[in-house]
């Protein structure tokens, strides 16, 4: 009998621990991303398609992890490149899956994945998918108020036919007003220190008419939230001069957002 309680207080001294798992972030400031990738260059598609996508975890409008929903968006649009916010590394939540690596093998792209918080039994973040090798990837904190959830931006250097680079930053703001004027000013700070050409994908949890001279290159199309959006908070914005380019939402239950897709006449970018 006794035998017995020490084992239900051990269990229930291990259910605790998990249920705190699951509630309690820690930052995870020092963590550099982890990157997964080729060396081959593939050869310069006729169109390039990026994606900005807030995955939610990868659970759908039901409530279910389905990562297989959003690899069927990407393979079915055929994305080159493909900025994710809400990502799990080893949670669980998510049954311990790494879902960047899942979802880079079921699609064939290399990826790297930046953690921003760090739960008991794992990691959460962004993460950048791509067809083209990723040459270095940096992961930068940004600003943030005691201890409100924290945010990074995720800095990646792309390898394109010709030898040409291309950076890919990928981010996720607050959702609390006063904390997101202070990261708009960093990212405002950073980006205009870039020289070389730059998207910058993410979900900004709000309607941005402009970042510093940027404008959206996708506007007012709300994304959020997906069964019924009413606000347009997820952006991609460049200072590539694009001459024609085509982008839309995805209508899809695969997040509790809808991904945006910008397609662009892939040589045209390329001799920027």
């Amino acid at each position: 009998m006794r035998q017995k309680t020490i084992l239900y207080g051990l269990l229930a001294i291990l259910l605790i621990i998990f249920i705190f798992s699951g509630l309690l972030y820690i930052d995870e400031r020092k963590d550099d991303p982890v990157i997964s990738t080729s060396i081959k260059v593939p050869e310069t598609p006729s169109e390039l398609t990026i994606f900005s996508y807030n995955i939610n975890h990868g659970v759908d409008r039901s409530g279910k992890c389905n990562l297989d929903r959003i690899v069927s968006l990407i393979n079915e649009k055929g994305a080159d490149i493909a900025g994710f916010n809400e990502v799990d590394k080893r949670m669980l939540r998510t049954t311990f899956k790494d879902q960047a690596r899942i979802i880079s093998e079921k699609t064939g792209m290399n990826y790297v994945f930046a953690p921003n918080l760090k739960r008991f039994t794992g990691t959460y973040g962004n993460a950048l998918l791509s067809r083209f090798p990723i040459l270095k990837a940096e992961n930068h904190k940004l600003p943030q108020i005691k201890n409100n959830e924290a945010r990074g931006l995720l800095d990646a250097t792309l390898l394109l036919p010709d030898n040409q680079k291309l950076r890919v930053l990928v981010t996720h703001l607050s959702v609390k007003s006063p904390e997101r004027v202070l990261q708009l000013a960093w990212l405002e700070n950073y980006i205009k220190k870039i020289e070389e050409p730059f998207f910058l994908l993410g979900d900004f949890n709000q309607e941005i008419e402009t970042l510093l001279e940027l404008e959206p290159l996708i506007d007012n199309i709300k994304t959020y939230p997906a069964n019924k959006p009413e606000n347009h908070i997820d952006h991609i914005f460049s200072n590539i001069n694009i001459p024609s380019y085509q982008g839309a939402v995805i209508f899809s239950q695969a997040s509790d957002h809808l991904p945006l897709w910008f397609t662009t006449e892939g040589d045209k970018l390329f001799k920027h």
